[in-house]
C-alpha cells in the first residue's frame, strides 16, 4: 500500500514539474524556486521510499551499509536537482539569492 502511495506521489510530482516547467513565465521566480524546492523533497522522498519499500525486511535488517546507501541516494538526488533541475527553471538561479 505504502509503494502505491509513494508511485502516486512520484508521478503527481512528475505532471506538476513538467506543468510548472511549461507555465514558468507565467510565475514569479522566488514562487517558482519554493515551488521547486518543495516538489524536489517529495521527488527525492518518493524515490527513497519506493526503494527502502521494495527492499525484504529481513535483508535491509541485517544491512549494516543500508543506511549509507539511502544517504548517498538522497544527496546525490538533492544535488541532481540543486545543481540541475533549478537552474532548467530559472537561469540566475545560481547567481540570485531565493530570500
Amino acid at each position: 500500500m505504502l509503494r502505491r502511495i509513494y508511485w502516486i506521489a512520484l508521478i503527481l510530482t512528475l505532471i506538476t514539474g513538467l506543468l510548472l516547467y511549461l507555465f514558468k513565465a507565467n510565475i514569479e521566480t522566488k514562487i517558482l524556486l519554493w515551488l521547486l524546492f518543495f516538489l524536489s523533497m517529495i521527488l527525492i522522498s518518493s524515490i527513497h521510499g519506493i526503494i527502502a519499500h521494495s527492499i525484504n525486511p529481513e535483508l535491509k535488517g541485517g544491512l549494516i551499509v543500508y543506511p549509507i546507501l539511502m544517504g548517498i541516494l538522497f544527496a546525490v538526488l538533492f544535488f541532481i536537482c540543486l545543481f540541475l533541475i533549478m537552474p532548467l527553471f530559472c537561469s540566475d538561479f545560481l547567481g540570485g539569492s531565493i530570500f
